[in-house]
């Protein structure tokens, strides 16, 4: 095997900019000086990829065999939009000298690295750990959970008799018009109690059902199967700055002024797992009822315990650690890919002092402004990474999420009270 490096750049969208500026004495043109002219691409993109090749891929591939290879590849998009300037100034000591500038300006370099820098990871490695735990975590030929069904058995009996029974007791106060009771029972400790009840009751046992379905077609016509695994974890992070002041000069009227540049940077951070493994599943796998399938169910009937999953991947870990049997590993692999969106945005705010000869100062600011985009997608794979063997903290909170951890919080603290 060997490395090789490929990189290739391109440009489109080649656009013009012109600008004048035309300096007056009383109403009546005295000198018009160009500010230049020419052409620049709206759009840019240079990739560079590192990857390792592999004699006879192609045979290899149409073999079977499985080839996973190192790769690194870097793509950086720029995109800049034509500024457009439009002001009047005049001479402070002597107001009869006017100028106006207008027309259109190349924005400069303002998406170079001093401006719009290169990503930085921050949390990559625990990213990829959650990734790569998460995807061990599903390598196993289970079908469904049969273990934590019976284990769970009594609470669901329970919690589905305690529906049944309320909905009968809502219906004949209904159909008796007993307003007064139904409004004693409609509480919202009552609808806090059947919003779990349905959330974490019902809905489970639901697909449960489906799990089971699946389980028995395949019972019927067990053999080997190849699958791949995979796992995700995702952050984005969003701020806001100002770049800085530039000041521009032009030197034929000596009129100085500033442009403030704020920035935008947008950073994703995905790590995406994958573990491709050969089983020759058991009917107690299918079922989940194998000795590899006692970890995880263990961890699934203790109070609460999906709660913890939500701040700290426990639950994940116990069943990627947990050897399953009839399973080969054939390759497994982490890529990491980092998108950093930069946008730049400036405008005209004031004139500079500071140049006695030419004392001008800005009258009428019509508009001065220029955009700048950076886009920098980092991608990195990484074969047969080492599985972790410590949860990771992470937040999985959505809004239904939160919801239930505010009615659990607000149980919890009833439970305990004197």
């Amino acid at each position: 095997m060997s490395e090789r490096t490929r990189s290739k750049s391109k440009t489109a969208g080649a656009d013009s900019y012109s600008a004048v500026t035309v300096l007056k004495y009383n109403g009546t043109v005295t000198q018009t000086v160009p500010e230049g002219s020419g052409s620049f691409f709206r759009y840019s993109e240079d990739t560079e990829m590192i990857d390792t090749v592999t004699p006879g891929f192609k045979n290899l591939s149409r073999q079977g065999k499985i080839v996973n290879n190192a790769m690194r590849k870097t793509t950086v998009n720029r995109v800049l939009a034509k500024g457009n300037c439009a002001y009047s100034f005049h001479n402070v000591a002597d107001t009869r000298y006017t100028g106006v500038t207008s027309g259109t300006f190349h924005p400069p370099g303002y998406w170079s690295s001093s401006f719009l820098p290169d990503p930085v990871a921050n949390d990559l490695e625990s990213l990829k750990a959650q990734a790569i735990t998460s995807a061990w975590s599903r390598a196993n030929p289970s079908e469904t959970d049969s273990l934590v069904s019976l284990m769970e058995l009594d609470d669901t009996v329970v919690g589905l008799v305690r529906i049944f029974l309320k909905l009968q007791k809502i219906v004949s106060y209904v159909r008796r018009k007993k307003w007064q009771r139904l409004k004693e029972l409609i509480t919202l400790r009552e609808m806090t109690n059947v919003w779990m009840e349905a959330r974490y009751g019902i809905r489970p046992l639901y697909y449960d059902a489906l799990k089971i379905i699946n389980a028995y077609h395949k019972m019927s016509t067990l053999r080997p199967i190849r699958r791949t695994s995979r796992g995700r974890a995702s952050e984005t992070e969003i701020c806001a700055d100002t770049v800085g002041t530039l000041t521009l000069t032009q030197e034929y009227s000596g009129l100085w002024f500033e442009s403030v540049w704020d920035r935008t940077t947008r950073s994703t951070i995905t790590a995406r797992a994958g573990v491709l493994a050969d089983y020759r599943p058991t009917l107690e796998q299918l079922w989940g009822l194998s000795l590899d399938s006692v970890p995880r169910s263990a961890w699934e009937v203790v109070p609460l315990s999906f709660v913890i999953d939500w701040f700290i991947n426990l639950g994940d870990v116990i069943t990627s650690l947990t050897p399953v049997e009839n399973r080969e590993v054939l390759a497994s692999w982490v890529t990491v890919t980092h998108t950093l969106e930069q946008s730049m945005f400036g405008q005209d705010i004031k004139s500079v002092t500071g140049c006695p000869a030419y004392p001008y100062a800005l009258t009428d600011i019509g508009g001065y402004s220029g955009t700048a985009i950076k886009t920098t997608i980092s991608k990195v794979r990484t074969p047969n990474p080492d599985r972790p063997w410590l949860p990771s903290i992470r937040f999985k909170l959505d809004v239904l999420k939160l919801i239930d951890l505010l009615i659990i919080i607000k149980q919890q603290a009833g439970a305990f009270r004197v």
